[in-house]
């Protein structure tokens, strides 16, 4: 079960840099061993980011107040948040997207930068600790 977020820790990295909200996402994801897309509400299709001379990038958060944050702000009707385990990814997503020139889109949010993985890149992400940050 995610872990229920206070209103100022959505927005504290809502609206935080493409780095911040990478190393927040893997930290999260590494300690609670899932993580978030959109689906659409019939349970049909998934959210697929990308532009014109862009390729088609799978949005990834940590939570899924974050997933209905940017949907609510990208003004996506008829999209809910959609869990994926990290054993599920590697048992199941994995091997059906390596090679589909699919990738991973981490913690976006509108009108700002975030990092994008390809998927074996994303794969090694998850699987791995996250780096320690001292402050």
């Amino acid at each position: 079960m995610p872990q229920k977020l206070k209103e100022s820790e959505i927005k504290k990295y809502f609206y935080a840099d493409a780095d911040t909200r990478y190393d927040y996402f893997h930290k999260m994801v590494v300690e609670e061993l899932q993580f978030w897309t959109l689906k659409s509400s019939d349970g049909t299709s998934l959210l697929f980011l990308g532009g014109e001379n862009e390729p088609d990038a799978i949005p990834a958060w940590s939570n899924p107040a974050f997933a209905e944050r940017y949907a609510e702000k990208s003004q996506l009707t008829g999209y809910v948040p959609f869990e994926i385990s990290v054993a599920k990814w590697i048992e199941v997503w994995q091997e059906k997207l390596t090679g589909s020139g699919v990738e991973i889109c981490i913690f976006p949010v509108p009108e700002k930068d975030a990092v994008t993985l390809s998927v074996e890149e994303f794969s090694d992400l998850i699987k791995s600790q996250p780096k320690v940050v001292r402050k």
